[in-house]
């Protein structure tokens, strides 16, 4: 299987450019007598959620405004006057906003430039929700309909035109070879239509429903609300936290700018989970050598320390939003003095919600649960309201190091799909159908640190441990091998598994138990020269390579240990009481 990732840097506006999805060769479109045009036609959807139906009220050469150069071969698609719907981007493109003239002509719209000359305008609308000269993807959140300009009622005006799509769409030509993939719900039809084939009217128009995929899933970690409202929610453990005021956002170090747009049918697929209140605090202390990243209030039930990794610090604190480019710029102790009044809980990892991207490789993470997540492709990206937001640039090497597992689109592990970003529950649903796992069909390609994960997250209290090379350098093998010791019984010394041509290797012990201990080594090959995770004499012992493991969500610290048979040198993970 080949995944598709998508290129992330100083070429991202190129990438908008997408050329000319569903073309097809188009004879002509008769209008009245006369034949006219010679465009290849080009194929959307309507621009509405799966199965929202709308009758199609006026269509081409329509009487009432469709009789002009930049009408004549569009068509109106009614929507209600006493609520505000969503509408979707019907095709990838780049969306140019045009909202100076609300009273006039189209109002508020949009134009998505197809890359070919032509552009698609969505005209009338309520609101925008895109910033002009941003890259979207089908099924994205562009606006609300309504009824801005020259417009009776509500509707959402859709049309191909020949023109500059900077500019307001009634300086454009409307041209014919604009085909809608639908199904009429009138004639109960799967249909692929031209606009001049639908039969649009006010009274007698076509009922024609929409089969457009939407975003209907994020993962644990997102910050999300619905267009509209001002309430913005947290998802943990697939529950929407309210988040209840701005002391409790802001002082939790939260970004309106992380803020995705979801539609209230998503909404619906997560559960409720308890509100978010009360201040807290996200602070860093730098003390005897070691930086701490320090959550929650002296007295917060919920307060840990988390100690910060050397490698890639400043970015991990970054993403827990405080900025430091020297251990200078750090506190010598928290605000209330007492670094102990802090569990210890281990190490620090990129915060859950944060995009973290490395200098070298095209793939982009989506942080969740401990877990670096690849995004497959662009589309994916952009559908999931993203294409707004930051991204932390990091060193190479810095996401294995840091995280407790980094995802892999190649092998199907830890991946976001499209299919997961519109189904309803995300992977877990899509799996259970037998949809998830299918590669996007995005145009982009790239690279992301090979790993295999030989094990399943489906118990929170697996154990998994990681190992990547040193540099992430491709080893053509990387092999476990280790003792697992359960309840004080050893299993014995064992191989654990290998992958080839890796950076990584992951294992899992799914439903580990306080006190369990791992006791292991890693094999490496690079350019033909075979070195092991740690180097005798022990002590101290010489780790090679980056060790991580989390258990029940926990970081765990990896350290180097005897071999009891030897003067060599090991390295062991052991669960916490």
């Amino acid at each position: 299987m080949r995944s598709l990732y998508f290129f992330f840097g100083v070429s991202i506006a190129l990438l908008a450019l997408v050329a000319c999805s569903g073309c097809a060769d188009y004879p002509g479109q008769h209008v009245g007598e006369s034949e006219v045009g010679g465009e290849d036609a080009v194929t959307i959807d309507m621009p509405f959620a799966t199965d929202y139906q709308s009758r199609c009220v006026q269509g081409v050469g329509g009487s009432y405004s469709h009789h002009s150069t930049s009408t004549y071969f569009d068509v109106d698609f009614d929507t209600p006057n006493n609520k505000d719907d969503i509408v979707y981007a019907p095709v990838d493109g780049t969306a140019y906003t045009h909202e100076s003239d609300p009273t006039r002509n189209f109002g508020n719209h949009i134009n998505v430039d197809l890359n070919d000359g032509t552009y698609i305008v969505l005209g009338h609308l309520k609101d925008i929700f895109v910033t002009d000269g941003s890259p979207v993807a089908a099924g994205q959140i562009l606006g609300f309909e309504g009824t801005t300009g020259y417009s009776t009622g509500d509707h959402t005006h859709v049309g191909r035109h020949d023109g500059d799509a900077t500019q307001d769409a009634v300086r454009g030509k409307s041209v014919e070879g604009l085909e809608f993939s639908l199904y009429d719900a009138t004639t109960r039809q799967t249909l692929t239509e031209l606009t001049g084939d639908m039969t649009c009217d006010l009274t007698s128009g076509h009922i024609y429903q929409s089969t457009l995929p939407v975003n209907r899933w994020h993962p644990n970690g997102s910050l999300v609300k619905t267009p509209g409202e001002a309430q913005v929610y947290l998802l943990e453990d697939g529950k929407l936290r309210y988040i209840s005021d701005e002391t409790a956002f802001w002082s939790r170090n939260y970004n309106f700018g992380d803020v995705a747009l979801i539609d209230t049918a998503e909404e619906d697929c997560y559960g409720t989970g308890s509100d978010i209140s009360g201040s807290s605090e996200v602070q860093a202390v730098y003390q005897s050598g070691v930086v701490w990243l320090l959550q929650g209030t002296p007295s917060a039930g919920d307060r840990q320390r988390l100690r910060v990794k050397s490698t890639g610090w400043q970015a991990v604190l970054k993403s827990w939003g405080v900025v430091a480019s020297t251990y200078d710029d750090l506190a010598t102790k928290p605000a209330d003095g007492n670094l102990t009044n802090w569990p210890d809980s281990g190490y620090a990892m990129f915060r859950d919600g944060s995009l973290i991207s490395e200098v070298s490789s095209s793939a982009v993470y989506f942080v969740s649960d401990g877990v670096a997540m690849p995004i497959q492709s662009w589309n994916t990206y952009l559908l999931m309201g993203f294409g707004s937001r930051a991204v932390s640039e990091v060193d190479n090497g810095t996401v294995a190091s840091v995280m407790s597992r980094v995802g892999n689109c190649d092998s199907d592990v830890d991946c976001i799909t499209t299919d997961d970003a519109v189904t309803c529950g995300g992977p877990a649903a899509s799996d259970s159908t037998g949809e998830g796992g299918t590669p996007d069909t995005g145009n982009d390609t790239g690279y992301v640190p090979q790993q295999t994960d030989t094990g399943s997250e489906a118990a929170n209290q697996s154990l998994s441990v990681s190992w990547s090379t040193p540099g992430l350098a491709t080893a053509s093998r990387i092999a476990f091998s280790g003792e697992y010791t359960s309840g004080g019984a050893a299993q014995g010394w064992q191989n654990y598994g290998e992958v080839s041509n890796a950076s990584s290797l992951t294992q899992v012990f799914v439903n580990a138990l306080p006190g369990d201990n791992w006791r292991f080594s890693v094999e490496y090959t690079i350019g033909g020269n075979t070195s092991w995770s740690c180097l005798a004499p022990f002590p101290p012992g010489t780790v090679q390579g980056s060790p991580s493991a989390v258990w029940n969500g926990q970081a765990l610290p990896v350290v180097a240990t005897d071999d009891p048979s030897s003067n060599g040198c090991g390295l062991t993970v052991t669960v916490p009481n």
